[in-house]
């Protein structure tokens, strides 16, 4: 079951937890992508220093302040693009940022796009997981709703239910402000090295 609209509309942390086990699927010209979805983290708009959204709405993060559930891809490091989904509230800029999706199906194809064999490797980051599932950047601000790309629950169609001993929460890697919140969740595994090589 594709996840509803309302999912989205809801406390960003709250989505950022509750994405965790759910299934990220796209459909592109080289093939369908499905990973289940281990790793987000929460941006909290205008009042989070971290944020795209921190200074305000800008022509570069419009679709950012979209309505929850839309797509906003950014380009990073002057190479790669990153994947997070509008929550909460139109207007505000708050967002998950998809970090790391063991891979499900049509992984020949993830592979290619990543020209690597490498198996664990291939979807545990955030820039990786955009890479090896071909998402488009020209997607930014379309919905989640639909493919080509949309989030479920899961396979069986109902709902999944994680508890707080199987989540680790922790700080955001990869930034410079903002580093103590606790906006960084995972699904917890035998050790966090491995949290990216879950078995799915």
């Amino acid at each position: 079951m594709i996840l509803p609209g309302s999912f989205y509309a809801r406390d960003t942390t709250t989505v950022a937890k509750e994405l965790l086990g759910c299934y990220l699927v796209h459909d592109s010209p080289v093939g369908k992508a499905v990973g289940k979805i281990v790793e987000t983290e929460a941006y909290l708009g205008v009042s989070d220093e971290a944020a795209h959204a921190f200074r305000g709405e800008r022509p570069y993060t419009k679709f950012l302040f979209q309505e929850p559930g839309a797509l906003y891809i950014y380009f990073t490091h002057g190479m790669h693009y990153r994947a997070n989904v509008v929550t909460n509230k139109a207007g505000l800029g708050e967002a998950v940022l998809l970090r790391a999706l063991p891979p499900l199906a049509g992984t020949d194809h993830m592979q290619q796009c990543r020209r690597l064999t490498d198996f664990g490797h291939l979807t545990n980051g955030p820039a990786k997981l955009v890479q090896a599932c071909n998402i488009d950047p020209a997607e930014n601000g379309q919905t989640v709703f639909e493919p080509p790309t949309y989030l479920t629950f899961s396979p069986a169609s109902v709902p999944h239910s994680l508890s707080d001993s199987e989540i680790v929460t922790t700080t955001r890697i990869g930034i410079s402000k903002a580093t103590n919140q606790k906006l960084r969740f995972y699904i917890k595994t035998g050790s966090s090295k491995d949290k990216h090589k879950l078995a799915c």
